[in-house]
C-alpha cells in the first residue's frame, strides 16, 4: 500500500509505506489549534489504480507555552491615607488585566502582589486591590507613594512549569488633613520696636508649616490675644505689623499669642500658640511733668542754709536718659537756689520776717527739661514769722515817774504808760503787760495795775505810805508775746509818791484815755487830736500848762505834741493799718511850778489807723480745676473759690462775679460758690475755662479829696467735664 496526503499539509509528514503521520515542524496551538489531513492509500501493485481516502483532523493539544500578558507594565492607583480595612485602591485606568494565550489551567491567570502583604492585598481573581488590615500605618507624610509588584501566574497542573509576568502599580497615598500646622523656628520670638513707628510697620514675619498638601496644607494666621488693638497679622503671609500707634508709656510689653490654621475641612488649628513677645522701646515723646502747677510752700523765718524748701519734682514718662530731668530756676529771689538733679528748692541765705526791707513772700519758677522738652511750674514760698524776738521797751533804762498822792483825788488815777514794741508778726508780736513784783508793801502794790494790752499803770484806790515822803514804789513790769513759747522782757517803773502840802492846787486831764485817728498811706502831717487838763490852785505857775509826752518816748516816735495846746499830730510818715492798727503812748500836762508847788497828771493817747482800700483781693489758690458730670441739673454746686482782702469793713468787702463766655454756663454768688446754670453735655464742649472776677467795694475820703477805683482780680478756673455716656458710642468694624 502506498499512503499519500490528498491536500496540501505542511506542518506533518506522511510515511508512504507505513501511512505513519509525524509532525514536519512544531505545531503552535495558539496559532493553529487543528489540522484537517486528507490520506488517500493505494496499491500500485494490483494493477489496478484504485485508492481509498480518509480524512484527518489532528487537534493540536495545549502546554503551558505562554505567559501571561497583563495590559499595562505599570499602573496608577490612589487611595486615602489611613483608609480602613478593605479599602478599594482606585486605579486611574481600566484596571489590571491580563490575558494568557494558552487554555484550560494552562491560561487560567491568579495575581498575587510581590510585598507590602501588610498594608496591601490583592483579589487573586479580579485583581482588585484593597487594603489590608495594617492600612491605618499608610501615612502620606511618611511615605507617599508605595511601588507595588503585580505577579499574574498561570496554573498549569505542573506547578512547576508555571509561567507569570508582573507590573508595576504605583499607589499614591491620598492625602487627608490629619496633621496640624507647626510654627517653625521655636514657638516664640522676642522683638523690640520704637514707640514712634507708624501704622503697618512690619514687625515680624511668623511661619508655620503643615505636613499635609494642597489645600489642607495652606496656612492662616490669626491673633488670639495680647494685642489690644495695636496690632494685626496677614492671615496668609503671616506679617505681624502695626495697626495703630503705640505708646510705651500706657504699655511697654506685649505678649501677642498666634495661631496656624489649615485650610482643611474640617480645619485643624496649631496645637501651641506662637508666643510673640514685643517690647515697645522708649523715644523722647513726653514732657515732664510736674507733680503740682503751683506749690505753696511755708517755712519758717531763720531756717538755716541749706534747709530745703521742698522738693519741686517732675516726672517724665519716658525712660532712661529719655527721662533724665534737669531743673534750673528763673525769675527767683537770690535766697533760694535749686538743685540741678533733685529738683531740691533749698535756702541760700538769710530769711528773716522781723527785717522789712526783705520780702516776706517770694515767686520761684521752676523748669524741668529731658533736652527736649520742658515744663515750668510756680513755686510760692511764705516766710512764716517764727517767735524769735523779745518784746522790747521803748527805753532801755527803765520808766520813772511821780505819783503826787492825795487821798481825795478820783480814782482810778494814771500813773505811767508804758511801751513795748516786738518785731514779730502776728501773735508773737502781741503783747501783753503784767507787773511782776513791787518794792512796795503788798497793799500798796495791790492797787497798782497795769492794763495789758496798753501799758497804762494806774492806781486804783487809798494807798498807806510811811512817812516821809517823797517815797519810792519800783514796779518790775514784764512784757510778753503770745507766741508758743512765749518770749518776755522787764524793765522796772519808778514812781516817786510825793504827797503835796497844798491839796488845793492839781492838775487833772478830764479824761484817763484820749483816741485818735489817723489814716494809712497817707505821707502827710495829720492833726489827731488835742487833750486838754485843768489845773487848780492861785499862783501864776499854777496856770500855766505844758503837755509833752512821757520822757522814754524815743526820738523817731511816729508823734509829736504842741506843749501848750496839747495838740496831737503825726509826724510826716505813712502809716500801715495792715502792718499795726493801734499806737498807745502816755502824755504829760504838769504845771509850771517848782518845788512843792510842781503838778502833774497822765493821760494815755490811743491812736487807730483807719483803714483805706490798699490791699488788693488775693485769692486762697492761683488756680483752680473743677470737675463737673454731663448732665447736671442748672443751679446744682460745681465748687467754691475763695479770696481774702486784708482790708477792713467795707473795703474788705468781697464779691465774685464770672466774666466772658463762661457766665452762659455758670454763676457766681458772694460767697465764690459757683452753679451751673444749665445743663452741660460733653458732646458739645469737654472744657470750659471761665474768668472769676473778684472786686472790693470802692473807696471815697472826701476829706483828703482822694478817691480810688474799685479794685479788680480775675481769676481763671478750668472746669473739665467727666464723660458720661448719653450716646451708644460707635464700635469700628
Amino acid at each position: 500500500m502506498v499512503y499519500s496526503f490528498g491536500n496540501t499539509v505542511s506542518s506533518f509528514d506522511l510515511d508512504s509505506t507505513t501511512g505513519e503521520i509525524t509532525t514536519a515542524e512544531p505545531l503552535d496551538r495558539e496559532t493553529k489549534d487543528s489540522h484537517y489531513i486528507v490520506v488517500s492509500a493505494s496499491d500500485p501493485e494490483s494493477g489496478i489504480f484504485s485508492s481509498v481516502v480518509a480524512e484527518i483532523t489532528v487537534h493540536v493539544g495545549d502546554i503551558n507555552d505562554n505567559s501571561p500578558v497583563l495590559s499595562q507594565t505599570e499602573y496608577q492607583g490612589r487611595v486615602p491615607e489611613h483608609a480602613d480595612e478593605g479599602q478599594l485602591v482606585v486605579l486611574n485606568d481600566i484596571g489590571i488585566v491580563a490575558t494568557d494565550a494558552d487554555i484550560g489551567d494552562n491560561g487560567r491567570i491568579t495575581f498575587e502582589l510581590h510585598c507590602c502583604h501588610d498594608l496591601f492585598q490583592i483579589d487573586p481573581e479580579t485583581a482588585e486591590i484593597r487594603t489590608a488590615d495594617n492600612s491605618s500605618f499608610l501615612d502620606r507624610e511618611t511615605v507617599p507613594v508605595y511601588d507595588l509588584i503585580v505577579i499574574a501566574r498561570d496554573n498549569p497542573t505542573n506547578t512547576t512549569l508555571h509561567r507569570e509576568s508582573s507590573a508595576t502599580v504605583t499607589i499614591d497615598l491620598m492625602d487627608i488633613n490629619d496633621n496640624r500646622p507647626i510654627f517653625q523656628n521655636g514657638s516664640q520670638l522676642t522683638v523690640s520696636i520704637p514707640e514712634d513707628e507708624g501704622r503697618g510697620f512690619s514687625v515680624a514675619t511668623i511661619t508655620a508649616a503643615d505636613a499635609d498638601s494642597g489645600s489642607n496644607s495652606r496656612i492662616f494666621y490669626t491673633i488670639n490675644s495680647g494685642s489690644d488693638g495695636k496690632f494685626t497679622i496677614s492671615p496668609t503671609s503671616g506679617v505681624l505689623s502695626l495697626a495703630s500707634e503705640l505708646d510705651r508709656e500706657v504699655k511697654s510689653m506685649y505678649q501677642i499669642s498666634i495661631s496656624a490654621s489649615d485650610g482643611g475641612s474640617p480645619s485643624l488649628t496649631s496645637e501651641d500658640a506662637f508666643l510673640a513677645h514685643v517690647t515697645v522701646l522708649d523715644v523722647n515723646d513726653n514732657k515732664p511733668e510736674f507733680l503740682q502747677n503751683i506749690y505753696y510752700i511755708t517755712i519758717d523765718e531763720e531756717s538755716g542754709i541749706g534747709k530745703i524748701v521742698a522738693n519741686v519734682t517732675a516726672w517724665d514718662a519716658d525712660e532712661g536718659l529719655n527721662a533724665q530731668v534737669r531743673y534750673t530756676m528763673f525769675n527767683c529771689a537770690p535766697q533760694f537756689s535749686i538743685d540741678n538733679t533733685t529738683g531740691s528748692l533749698y535756702v541760700q541765705s538769710r530769711l528773716d520776717y522781723d527785717n522789712t526791707a526783705v520780702l516776706r513772700s517770694y515767686s520761684c519758677d521752676i523748669s524741668a527739661t529731658d533736652g527736649k522738652y520742658t515744663s515750668t511750674a510756680l513755686v510760692q514760698v511764705e516766710v512764716r514769722d517764727i517767735n524769735d524776738n523779745s518784746p522790747e521797751f521803748g527805753t532801755q533804762d527803765g520808766y520813772s515817774t511821780q505819783l503826787l498822792y492825795n487821798e481825795n483825788q478820783d480814782f482810778p488815777a494814771i500813773v505811767a504808760a508804758i511801751d513795748a514794741t516786738d518785731t514779730d508778726s502776728g501773735s508773737n508780736g502781741d503783747i501783753t503787760f503784767s507787773i511782776y513784783n513791787s518794792s512796795c508793801s503788798e497793799s500798796v502794790t495791790a492797787n497798782f495795775t497795769v492794763d495789758e494790752s496798753t501799758g497804762i499803770i494806774r492806781l486804783h484806790g487809798i494807798i498807806v505810805i510811811g512817812q516821809p515822803f517823797p517815797s519810792w514804789c519800783d514796779m518790775t513790769v514784764v512784757a510778753t508775746d503770745r507766741g508758743v513759747p512765749s518770749l518776755s522782757s522787764s524793765t522796772t517803773v519808778s514812781v516817786e509818791i510825793s504827797k503835796p502840802t497844798d491839796v488845793t492846787s492839781k492838775v487833772t486831764f478830764g479824761d484817763t484815755a484820749f483816741d485818735g485817728f489817723v489814716v494809712e498811706n497817707i505821707n502827710t502831717v495829720q492833726n489827731i487830736v488835742q487833750v486838754n487838763a485843768t489845773a487848780v490852785g492861785t499862783g501864776d505857775c499854777e496856770a500855766i500848762l505844758q503837755y509833752e509826752f512821757a520822757s522814754w518816748q524815743t526820738e523817731d516816735f511816729e508823734f509829736t505834741i504842741d506843749n501848750t495846746t496839747g495838740d496831737v499830730s503825726s509826724r510826716n510818715v505813712t502809716f500801715d493799718r495792715e502792718l499795726k492798727a493801734t499806737y498807745a503812748f502816755a502824755v504829760i500836762a504838769a504845771n509850771n511850778c517848782t518845788g512843792d508847788s510842781k503838778r502833774f497828771d497822765y493821760t494815755s493817747v490811743i491812736v487807730h489807723v483807719n483803714d483805706t482800700n490798699d490791699e488788693q483781693p488775693a485769692f486762697s489758690r492761683p488756680e483752680y480745676s473743677l470737675q463737673v458730670e454731663e448732665g447736671m441739673l442748672s443751679g446744682l454746686v460745681v465748687g467754691r473759690v475763695t479770696a481774702e482782702d486784708r482790708d477792713e469793713g467795707s473795703n474788705g468787702a468781697i464779691t465774685y462775679s464770672i466774666s466772658g463766655d463762661g457766665g452762659e454756663y455758670f454763676a457766681i454768688d458772694d460767697s465764690g460758690t459757683i452753679t451751673t446754670k444749665e445743663p452741660l453735655d460733653r458732646e458739645n464742649i469737654t472744657q470750659y475755662q471761665i474768668s472769676v472776677m473778684v472786686r472790693t467795694t470802692p473807696c471815697s475820703i472826701s476829706v483828703y479829696r482822694t478817691f480810688r477805683e474799685d479794685m479788680y482780680v480775675y481769676h481763671t478756673i478750668y472746669i473739665e467735664c467727666n464723660m458720661v455716656y448719653s450716646v451708644s458710642p460707635e464700635v469700628p468694624a
